[in-house]
C-alpha cells in the first residue's frame, strides 16, 4: 500500500511539473500532420457525465460546434459515421481512479501556506506582481490532478469539523484591486466561529461585527455540499471541490483573493460569516479527451458544474441542500444547521446572533442542572465526589450529563452524555468523566449516547458515532467526535495533575 501511494504521488508530481496528461486509454490517429495541427486548437475536451457517445459528442460540440462529429472521428482515426463504436472502445479503457492525493500537494508550498491561503493571508492573496509564476501551478493541477480523489485537509483548523457537510469561500477583493462580482450580503461576522483563523481570543459570547450592506459593497461567496454517504461522489470528491472553489475557480479563473475581515476566506460553513446566500458548485463524474501528437488520450476526470435542484434549474447552496435532503443524503436537521450561516435575509441572521449573544451560550439554569466539577473560569464549582454525584445522577429523570468547554473546538463546546444502561456498582462514573475515560461498562451507543444539543439528546437524533477510550489520566471525551476522531478537547482534574483543556464545567440534569 505504501509503495502504491508513493508511486501515485511521484507520478502526479511529474505530471504537474511537465504539464502532461495521464490517460488510461489511447487512440492513435491516421490523419496527416496538417490536419492534426488544425485539430489541436483545443488541447482537451471535457466530458460531463458517464463516458458514452452522447456525452462525448456534447463535450465536443461545446468546443468545436457544428464540426464536432468530424473532429471527433478524425481524432479517433475512424471514418465519419463510425465514431460511436470507437468512442465506446476508447471509454472502455478509461477506468476510474485508484489512490488519492493529499491536499497539501496541490499548492506544494507547505501546510502553513495552505492555512494562510485559506485565511486570506498568503502571498497568493496579497502579492500578484508575478501571478503566472506564483500560482501557475494551480492550472497544471487542475489539468492533471483531477483524475484522483483529493484528501480533505483536516490539518487546517477551519476544516476539522464540518458537521453540516458544506463549505464555502467568501471574497471581498480581486488581484486587480477591483471588486468581485457581488452575489451576497454579509450580515454578521462572529469572531468566535473562527478564532483560530482570526486570532481574536473571545468567548462564544464575545466579539462580533454587524454589517449594514450598502449598494457599493461587493462580496462573492461560492460553496458546495456533500452527502452523508461517504461513498457518494459528492463526498468522495469533496477535496476536489474545495480545490476548485478556493484555488482554481476562485483565484486562477476569477482572480478573487481576500477574506471578509474577521473570518477565514474559505472554511466549513460553521466557521464562515453569516451571509444571505452563496453560489454553489457540484463535483460530478467526467472524462477528459486530450489530443496531442496523433494520440487521443481518454482519462477519468472530475468535472464541476453549477448546482441544480430536482428540476434541473441552477440554484444556490441553500436550495441545493434542499435537494440533498429530498434525495436522502442529508437531514432536515442538517439543513437547519446550514440555515444558521446561509440565512436568506440579514434581519434573520442578525437577530439570531443578538439572541445568542444576549446570554452566555453556556448559560446554566440552576433549576435544571446541578454542577459537580469545574476548572479554569469555572473553578469556583467544587468537586462533589463520587457518592454525591451518583445520588444526583440516580435521581435524574433522563440520566443526562452536560459538559461545557469554553476553550474547546466548536464541535465540543457543549456535549450531552445520555446513559442508556444502568450504572453498575463497579463503575466509578464520576472518575470516568473527570480523569479516566475508560470503556469498561462505558461503550458508545451500547451503554451511553453522545449529542451536541440537549434537544437531540431528548429526541435521539444526530447521535455521535465515534469514541475511543482507555488512556490513563485522560478524561471525557478523549477523542470522541460527532462522526470521527477529534483530538485535544479532553480534560483531567487530577491527581496527579490537571491536564488538557481548561475552562470546563460538568453538570447533571435534575
Amino acid at each position: 500500500m505504501v509503495k502504491t501511494s508513493l508511486l501515485l504521488l511521484t507520478t502526479l508530481l511529474t505530471l504537474i511539473e511537465c504539464s502532461t496528461l495521464r490517460g488510461t486509454s489511447e487512440v492513435l490517429s491516421n490523419n496527416s500532420d496538417e490536419v492534426n495541427r488544425d485539430l489541436q486548437t483545443a488541447s482537451y475536451v471535457n466530458v460531463v457525465g458517464s463516458c458514452n457517445y452522447s456525452n462525448v459528442l456534447a463535450g465536443y460540440k461545446a468546443v468545436y460546434g457544428n464540426t464536432a462529429s468530424s473532429v471527433l472521428a478524425s481524432q479517433l482515426g475512424v471514418a465519419a459515421g463510425t465514431e460511436e463504436s470507437a468512442v465506446a472502445s476508447a471509454c472502455a479503457g478509461a477506468a476510474g481512479p485508484s489512490g488519492s492525493v493529499p491536499f497539501n500537494m496541490l499548492a506544494n508550498e507547505g501546510i502553513q501556506f495552505d492555512q494562510n491561503y485559506m485565511n486570506g493571508n498568503s502571498d497568493w492573496n496579497l502579492d500578484h506582481s508575478d501571478g503566472a509564476t506564483r500560482y501557475g501551478r494551480v492550472k497544471r493541477v487542475y489539468d492533471n490532478g483531477m483524475h484522483y480523489p483529493v484528501e480533505w485537509p483536516e490539518y487546517m483548523t477551519q476544516f476539522k469539523s464540518c458537521d453540516t457537510r458544506a463549505a464555502m469561500c467568501c471574497y471581498v477583493s480581486t488581484r486587480s484591486g477591483a471588486n468581485p462580482a457581488r452575489n451576497t450580503d454579509v450580515c454578521v461576522v462572529d469572531f468566535y466561529r473562527a478564532m483560530y483563523s482570526n486570532h481574536v481570543g473571545v468567548g462564544r459570547n464575545g466579539g462580533f461585527s454587524v454589517y449594514n450592506a450598502k449598494a457599493s459593497d461587493a462580496v462573492n461567496c461560492q460553496g458546495f455540499a456533500w452527502s452523508s454517504d461517504e461513498e457518494d461522489f459528492s463526498a468522495k470528491y469533496k477535496g476536489n471541490s474545495l480545490f476548485y472553489t478556493s484555488m482554481y475557480n476562485g483565484l486562477h479563473e476569477q482572480g478573487m483573493t481576500k477574506n471578509v475581515p474577521g473570518a477565514p476566506m474559505c472554511g466549513c460553513v460553521e466557521s464562515m460569516p453569516i451571509v444571505t446566500t452563496a453560489d454553489c458548485t457540484e463535483a460530478v463524474e467526467g472524462y477528459r479527451f486530450h489530443y496531442y501528437s496523433n494520440k487521443l488520450t481518454v482519462a477519468f476526470d472530475v468535472q464541476f458544474v453549477p448546482c441544480t435542484d430536482s428540476s434541473g434549474v441552477e440554484v444556490g447552496l441553500s436550495a441545493y441542500y434542499d435537494k440533498l435532503v429530498t434525495d436522502g443524503k442529508a437531514t432536515t436537521e442538517d439543513k437547519a444547521k446550514l440555515g444558521k450561516t446561509i440565512v436568506g435575509t440579514c434581519d434573520a441572521g442578525t437577530n439570531s446572533v443578538f439572541v445568542k449573544k444576549g446570554r452566555p451560550w453556556w448559560y446554566i439554569d440552576s433549576q435544571k442542572w446541578t454542577t459537580f466539577a469545574g476548572k479554569g473560569i469555572f473553578a469556583e464549582t467544587p468537586e462533589i465526589g463520587e457518592e454525591q454525584f451518583m445520588t444526583l445522577f440516580n435521581a435524574s429523570t433522563n440520566k443526562i450529563v452536560r459538559r461545557v468547554c469554553r476553550s474547546c473546538w466548536e464541535s465540543h463546546r457543549e456535549i450531552y452524555y445520555k446513559r442508556i444502561t444502568p450504572v453498575p456498582s463497579t463503575l466509578d462514573l464520576y472518575d470516568t468523566f473527570l480523569n479516566n475515560w475508560f470503556s469498561t461498562d462505558n461503550v458508545l451507543n451500547e451503554d451511553f449516547e453522545l449529542y451536541s444539543t440537549y434537544e437531540d439528546a431528548l429526541s435521539g437524533d444526530n447521535k455521535w458515532t465515534y469514541c475511543n477510550y482507555d488512556d490513563e489520566n485522560v478524561g471525557f471525551p478523549r477523542d470522541c467526535g460527532p462522526t470521527g476522531y477529534i483530538p485535544s478537547n479532553w480534560s483531567t482534574f487530577g491527581p496527579p495533575e490537571e491536564r488538557g483543556t481548561r475552562d470546563v464545567i460538568f453538570m447533571v440534569e435534575k
